[in-house]
């Protein structure tokens, strides 16, 4: 299938803050004219969405980001987080409609099941400020910013520039005043259209970065080397509860995001087919590395050919009936107006419960 496209979910209120902060885009060297005072930046950290625009899933893309930052293994990619996170294998929906649809490891990263699931296979401690830390004490973060940075070590950042997703912050000037990185997205709208973010031209340079941050992740020590067929091995085993979520981790999800209301597996496509939303960011893009996957999976667990080839089949139908959904509606994209047509929304409707269904069929075979 063709590379998805990440679009911005609509939502009732602009991800464009009131009083828009200063932001310089520099060239690939890092050089830029700043405004006097002490400044670092580290100069190897890869670029976000850049190489690859299939990689939709921003804190995967940042681990893979801090981890050739750090010189680590480069089997721990995108694909590998999206995977030791879950969000390869899981579809979401959020209510009240128009909240933002990321994805599972940027929805739920106040539960720490995925971020702990990221550090925990790559054997890296971690430190998680919630949103009412960072905004309690704001200046404090910025200097422990500062020293992680004088320490060669990057910071992620939820909510910084452009829509509430994962940035990489790599350096700060102006004694921590402005914090420079990568990012996804601007907060310029794409061509004149609210609904879709022009990507990042290059490294940012945010005035008063906090104030925008909804959480922190301060990478620490590695405390531990993983066996990296161990965690492939227990990526398979945790397949059907990304797909048909246990209740115990349901009820985690819905407290951490009330008064909003979660919908995972079949039931959000149910969800999908009832109010058309952005889902096929997720499942697209989980489709278009899905076969890879299974195929770096399968050389670290060689035993388990016989589920390796029910999971093509599952996963290939999966595929399938996506293809007939976008051959339907006529492209990855369309034009709203064609939901005026009473037989084209049922049209599309029926093709994501069925896609639904094939979906759920992928956790019985690991059952």
């Amino acid at each position: 299938m063709s590379e998805p496209v990440k679009r911005i979910n609509p939502t009732p209120e602009s991800y464009s803050p009131k009083d828009k902060p200063e932001i310089l885009n520099m060239a690939e060297d890092g050089a830029a004219k700043f405004r006097p005072g002490q400044m670092n930046n580290i100069n190897n950290v890869p670029r976000l969405y850049h190489d690859d625009p299939s990689h939709n899933y921003m804190f995967c893309e940042c681990m893979w980001s801090l981890m050739r930052a750090l010189n680590e293994d480069a089997r721990l990619d995108f694909q590998f987080f999206a995977a030791v996170t879950g969000d390869l294998f899981s579809q979401i929906w959020l209510e009240p409609i128009w909240n933002y649809n990321d994805s599972l490891s940027s929805v739920f990263k106040d539960t720490l099941i995925p971020i702990q699931a990221a550090f925990g296979a790559c054997g890296y401690d971690f430190d998680y400020i919630p949103q009412k830390e960072v905004q309690a004490n704001k200046q404090g973060h910025i200097q422990r910013i500062m020293k992680s940075i004088d320490h060669g070590v990057p910071v992620l950042t939820f909510g910084i520039i452009g829509p509430p997703i994962c940035s990489i912050i790599t350096g700060y000037a102006d004694e921590g005043a402005q914090l420079i990185g990568w990012a996804q997205f601007t907060d310029e709208p794409k061509e004149s259209n609210p609904l879709d973010l022009e990507p990042s031209p290059g490294l940012f340079c945010v005035r008063n970065g906090l104030d925008r941050s909804v959480a922190l992740v301060f990478p620490k020590e590695k405390n531990s080397q993983p066996n990296i067929s161990d965690v492939y091995y227990k990526i398979i085993s945790k397949i059907p509860n990304w797909i048909a979520v246990p209740p115990e981790i349901q009820k985690q999800y819905d407290a951490i995001l009330a008064p909003k209301n979660v919908c995972l597996g079949k039931t959000a496509f149910d969800k999908w087919a009832d109010t058309y939303g952005s889902c096929m960011v997720m499942i697209g893009t989980n489709m278009h590395h899905m076969q890879e996957f299974l195929n770096r999976t399968q050389s670290f667990c060689p035993d388990a050919y016989d589920l390796f080839q029910k999971l093509r089949t599952a996963y290939s139908e999966l595929n399938a009936g996506l293809q007939d959904l976008i051959s339907f509606q006529g492209g990855y994209f369309f034009d709203s107006k064609k939901f005026m047509n009473s037989g084209f929304r049922a049209g599309i409707a029926e093709r994501i419960r069925h896609l639904g269904v094939l979906y759920q069929a992928v956790g019985e075979v690991i059952k």
